[in-house]
């Protein structure tokens, strides 16, 4: 080969390695948009076990619960809720008060795991396409990219 010639595949090589990248980053981003991370465990405290009455006996679990529409209807509820309970501390005009809770927890903490859940069960066939091409895509990464992307994994794993 002539030296022209290997110039133009190198070239060729870091432009396509660059749109490799830059396609893997983009699909990252919009992965974690859907609600998606790399350590799969978005939930905070909650034990994910959901009743719209405290009082009730019948539980659904939210980490299992693929029906979009219940979980939605939670989150509404919930989101009700804390904005009633809010408006109510600030129409008897207290300063400082309890902070809401639902089945004793925070109900920021229910808000944010079902605000998750729902942002999964109505995306999921999206990361699961997007999830496929991340993985074609991955192939095509040299072996030290690969290597590096892992590396940045285990690291935010271990914070």
């Amino acid at each position: 080969m002539k030296e022209d010639e290997i110039a133009i595949r190198a070239n060729k090589s870091i432009a396509l390695d660059k749109k490799l990248k830059e396609g893997l980053k983009t699909i990252d981003e919009k992965l974690k948009k859907l609600g998606v991370t790399q350590t799969n465990a978005p939930f905070k405290t909650t034990n994910t076990n959901f009743k719209y009455n405290e009082n009730d006996s019948n539980v659904i679990n939210i980490m299992t619960c693929g029906d979009a529409a219940y979980l939605l209807k939670a989150l509404a509820m919930l989101e009700r809720v804390k904005t009633e309970y809010e408006d109510t501390a600030k129409n008897l005009e207290l300063v400082t008060y309890p902070v809401c809770t639902w089945l004793g927890l925070p109900i920021d903490y229910w808000i944010h795991d079902l605000t998750i859940r729902v942002k999964l069960v109505i995306n999921n066939q999206q990361i699961v396409a997007l999830t496929k091409a991340k993985t074609d895509l991955t192939a095509f990464l040299s072996q030290e990219d690969r290597l590096t992307e892992t590396l940045g994994v285990i690291s935010k794993l271990l914070k």
